[in-house]
């Protein structure tokens, strides 16, 4: 974890917490859309409270190691949590 992140190390945790419960909510008492979309969306804001612990910017998820944005990082961050957020 970086020392110079102003997100709070608790976060990722609950979010963990937040994307399982939310997918059982969703599936007793919403449509399999709504589901969808807030799962969807715990998933992109996990990935971006990671980018935000790692160093101080949000798209740290997608930076390779020669410091330069990556398509390869974002198509798989995308398709991750496309999939996986699917029912």
């Amino acid at each position: 974890m970086n020392p110079n992140s102003v997100m709070p190390g608790w976060a990722p945790a609950l979010l963990v917490i937040l994307v399982p419960i939310a997918g059982l909510v969703a599936v007793n008492y919403l449509s399999l859309q709504i589901g969808w979309i807030l799962t969807f969306i715990l998933m992109l804001a996990f990935c971006i409270v990671a980018g935000q612990l790692v160093s101080t910017r949000w798209t740290s998820v997608l930076i390779e190691e020669r410091n330069v944005m990556s398509l390869p990082r974002l198509q798989m961050s995308l398709w991750m949590i496309v999939v996986l957020s699917a029912r």
